[in-house]
């Protein structure tokens, strides 16, 4: 299992998570060889969505090897601005790896922006110093917008934080609907992107992040019905491998691997 998302933009480059519970050196055999291919020395921003070790241990390694020959130079870590008592271990981990190596930290919550004069980046989740016992539910949720393009990208939120997530959708019904391309939360599970949800925003693309075989079998049946129900184009990485999406002249191209 594991989520890891390249953004590109004119003007900047950012990685959303990086990680995996499947496979080790992930950053060296996948991250930086991909990173490396698509001609991305730096990341001017490295956004992690929670601490769980399938979305964080690339992003490990990258600092790590940040002083080794040919490694990704990380800009900045922004991390989702929770309270002290929400953070676990790994978290606190991020935070110190980013001192030993000069790394900037920030910390978002919604209403947040990263500037970047080619695409607007906004954080709808978590709420600021949200407490949870779980990290999936504080999960980072960025909205990025160009043109007529909307991506809602939701890391592996659930519980209590795809409750808040709702909730600000539904209260902002006109703004998230028809979104062009959504990230589906945490590996297409059956507890996550509820009916409700999905009627509000009615995705154009879904993007499932899941490895093969996987012990949870994600994705769940229910989910992908929900997803059909939609009418929402729907890619799974255990069966395309990596996805690329393309935002060109008013228009969107996915591409995978296996194409």
């Amino acid at each position: 299992m594991g989520d890891g998302i390249v953004i590109e933009t004119r003007s900047a480059n950012y990685l959303i998570d990086g990680g995996s519970t499947s496979k080790k050196n992930i950053a060296k055999y996948q991250l930086i060889p991909f990173l490396s291919y698509r001609g991305i020395g730096k990341l001017d921003a490295v956004i992690v969505t929670h601490e769980d070790e399938d979305h964080i241990s690339g992003i490990i390694e990258l600092m790590d090897e940040m002083e080794s020959a040919g490694s990704i130079r990380i800009r900045k870590l922004i991390l989702p601005a929770v309270s002290a008592d929400s953070k676990g271990d790994n978290y606190r981990i991020l935070e110190r790896k980013a001192a030993e190596q000069g790394i900037p930290v920030s910390y978002i919550s919604r209403g947040d922006r990263i500037r970047n004069d080619a695409i607007d980046i906004t954080c709808i989740g978590p709420v600021k110093n949200m407490y949870t016992d779980e990290p999936n539910a504080y999960s980072t949720v960025l909205y990025i917008k160009k043109g007529s393009f909307k991506g809602l990208f939701t890391g592996d939120v659930d519980g209590k934080g795809q409750e808040l997530l709702r909730d600000y959708v539904k209260e902002n019904r006109e703004e998230f609907k028809d979104i062009t391309l959504l990230k589906v939360a945490h590996h297409g599970s059956r507890y996550t992107t509820d009916e409700e949800f999905l009627n509000i925003i009615n995705p154009r693309i879904s993007i499932i992040s899941c490895g093969i075989n996987n012990k949870y079998n994600h994705p769940h049946k229910e989910l992908l019905e929900r997803l059909e129900n939609t009418g929402s184009l729907v890619y799974v990485t255990a069966e395309k491998g990596a996805i690329m999406s393309f935002f060109e002249q008013e228009k969107v191209k996915v591409k995978t691997c296996l194409d």
